[in-house]
């Protein structure tokens, strides 16, 4: 019973995950963020292109655009996405605020109201995964995890797809469509590393008080994500340890984030 156990909190971490996943904060509301388009002063013409073209071309665009505090990365396309995200945030919220909807704006507006309805998703609790949850529950052997898995892959996807990442979000392994890199009316199946909660595998494998500390809060997460889905105290702390020692299993089998991006562009030049 010892899998039919790391499963159900494996799917609990996914929920956390998916639920925890979002874009940086926009503008104020009723205002979009800026957005920056290409700009022929933002080369560096004191640079010999020939000698660096990276820094002839982006250094000037770097030093006017440090990376905020709240992110790992910054470029045009981070931007873009802020952007992106506030254009559907006010177009929701002029659905749903219409004195006189279009059937479109009825249909959107509904939507992202039931959405927001927060006090109807808490009193709701565990109800709608409970039927995912059951068939877990059930589970006899596991011979039947591949289906169960594959369940959990249909019902719960992640919310965002970061390439770039050490990994893909998803239980167990990643499993997703992309198209063809030599024949773009063609989609393929693709396989990624996934599986673990923490962001790469080196929190998982560096010995550092830092990266101790990072575990035992982990773990403490992992135990309060699976009281929140009715465990008792003792049995989710000691189910947070094997999830911690499942993904620390995982964690040592992983590529970290530079050879995933080595492979993956071998992966496209190869192809």
């Amino acid at each position: 019973m010892r899998q039919l156990t790391l499963l159900c909190a494996v799917l609990a971490l996914c929920i956390a995950a998916v639920a925890q996943t979002a874009a940086p904060s926009a503008s104020p509301a009723g205002a979009l963020p800026k957005l920056d388009r290409f700009n022929v002063d933002m080369v560096d013409k004191s640079l010999d292109p020939c000698t660096d073209f990276f820094q002839y071309a982006c250094s000037k665009w770097m030093k006017a655009n440090p990376i905020p505090p709240d992110q790992s990365g910054w470029g045009t396309f981070s931007e873009l996405a802020i952007w992106n995200v506030a254009a559907v945030h006010q177009t929701l919220e002029d659905s749903s605020e219409a004195s006189s909807p279009t059937p479109i704006q009825k249909k959107v507006g509904d939507y992202y109201a039931s959405c927001m309805d927060e006090a109807t998703i808490n009193k709701a609790g565990l109800t709608p995964l409970q039927p995912l949850l059951d068939r877990i529950s059930n589970m006899k052997n596991k011979s039947q995890m591949p289906e169960i898995i594959a369940e959990i892959h249909k019902t719960i996807r992640p919310a965002n797809l970061n390439f770039i990442d050490a990994e893909y979000q998803g239980v167990l392994f990643g499993f997703y469509a992309s198209a063809d890199l030599d024949d773009a009316r063609k989609m393929l199946a693709v396989l990624d590393q996934s599986g673990m909660g923490l962001p790469a595998r080196e929190f998982y494998l560096k010995d550092d008080d830092k990266s101790k500390q990072i575990r035992d809060e982990y773990v403490k997460y992992v135990s309060h994500i699976l009281t929140l889905s009715g465990e008792q105290q003792a049995q989710a702390d000691s189910e947070a340890k094997a999830i911690l020692s499942m993904e620390t299993a995982m964690a040592n089998a992983a590529m970290d984030i530079v050879l995933r991006r080595i492979r993956r562009t071998l992966t496209i030049n190869c192809h």
